[in-house]
């Protein structure tokens, strides 16, 4: 792993995870579903909701992601985070994301 490359953290629901530079992440919610895109290629869509705890203060931030595509980055507190994978199907829902420095 290079130090460019993404780290991976799993997150459980309602379970605080630190994501670093005083940074936690909570999972709250996750979504994933079956589809066909326009261009008639078979998709799923990959939603989840956290709340991140930085600098005194929580907010709420959704992440999504179209699978086969790749990660989509989203700027948070400081740092930069995409969905890896979510699972809805188990309780509690799981999932993991990239966080990139």
């Amino acid at each position: 792993m290079s130090p460019t490359d993404p780290r991976r953290i799993e997150l459980t629901h309602d379970k605080p995870v630190s994501l670093g530079k005083g940074v936690r992440a909570t999972l709250k919610t996750v979504l994933y579903t079956h589809a066909t895109d326009k261009a008639g290629r078979a998709v799923n869509d990959a939603l989840m909701q956290l709340e991140i705890e930085h600098d005194g203060k929580t907010e709420p931030v959704t992440l999504d992601r179209l699978f086969p595509d790749g990660p989509k980055f989203t700027a948070v507190a400081g740092l930069e985070l995409a969905i890896d994978f979510v699972d809805p199907y188990h309780q509690p829902s799981t999932g993991a994301v990239l966080v990139r420095p």
